[in-house]
């Protein structure tokens, strides 16, 4: 496996990578990015990250990118890494210039394509299921845009490492329960799928939208429906589902049990299914 990276039109290594001090990226977290994941040297749902990866850019009125040469650099990318298993990210930001909250509309975006290898859950993770602490959501009203200003996140996946929690759980102001610093969160209760409304609240995920595609086909009822933490606390069963986590089983919610605190039938039924899916092929072409 080799590690590579492309900055701004040079193929390089993470090592030799390096970025202006001047990138409004750096300096405002101005900018977005995609994370996709690789099964068998094949991008996994590749077209739908990049669909949101151009409504992020738009936006956030980032111009000037020219999305099918990225997709032939991320792609080059992801050839001379060698693995089977990669890990893509695409960061585009709004680019150089002098320090200032406005930006002057002629900036060239800067661009950075780095794969590495794929480490994602442990067996035991997603044999077992894993546990979860709730957090007050401090993010900005836009978090259906992929931007790089992540430090809500950042604190709160923290908070759960040092808790002993596999992923931090978002509840608003008003005690809804949004989603996972960094996936999305569902709950089983009376027959249903249940997940919060699509809007500015929570991010399009891409994964909850295979989730609920797969849950279909099952024949099980989803609904876009807010619920709390009571809610959350007293389902039949709890997911995490995301491009690095798949789909995982929530079985301790701030230190309780969810679902006698085992994977239960029908989130066990999502893992299958997602992997079947990874398994049947994914929607583009081997790099």
């Amino acid at each position: 496996m080799k590690e590579i990276a492309y900055l701004n039109g040079d193929f390089t290594t993470l090592d030799e990578a390096s970025i202006s001090v001047n990138d409004r990226g750096y300096l405002f977290g101005d900018g977005v990015y995609e994370v996709i994941r690789g099964y068998g040297g094949r991008l996994w749902t590749f077209e739908r990250h990049w669909q949101r990866l151009a409504r992020s850019l738009a936006e956030l009125r980032i111009e000037g990118v020219d999305l099918d040469a990225l997709e032939k650099i991320a792609r080059e990318c992801v050839r001379r890494a060698e693995t089977a298993e990669p890990l893509l990210y695409v960061q585009i930001t709004r680019g150089i210039a002098p320090r200032s909250h406005f930006w002057e509309t002629n900036l060239v975006p800067s661009i950075l394509v780095t794969v590495r290898e794929f480490r994602g859950p442990s067996e035991q993770a997603r044999r077992e299921g894993v546990s979860c602490i709730t957090t007050l959501d401090t993010r900005w009203k836009r978090c259906d845009i992929k931007s790089l200003n992540l430090l809500p996140n950042v604190m709160a996946k923290q908070e759960a490492h040092l808790a002993g929690a596999f992923e931090a759980v978002f509840r608003d102001e008003n005690g809804t329960i949004t989603e996972g610093s960094s996936t999305s969160l569902g709950i089983v209760s009376g027959g249903a799928l249940l997940l919060h409304p699509a809007g500015s609240r929570v991010l399009p995920s891409i994964s909850r939208d295979l989730v609920c595609e797969l849950a279909g086909d099952r024949g099980l009822e989803v609904r876009q429906q807010a619920f709390d933490l009571a809610a959350l606390l007293g389902a039949d069963e709890a997911f995490l589902a995301g491009t690095t986590t798949e789909v995982v089983a929530v079985v301790k919610v701030d230190g309780q049990p969810i679902c006698n605190g085992r994977p239960g039938a029908t989130v066990s039924y999502l893992i299958e299914a997602y992997a079947d899916a990874v398994r049947r092929g994914a929607d583009a072409p081997r790099c």
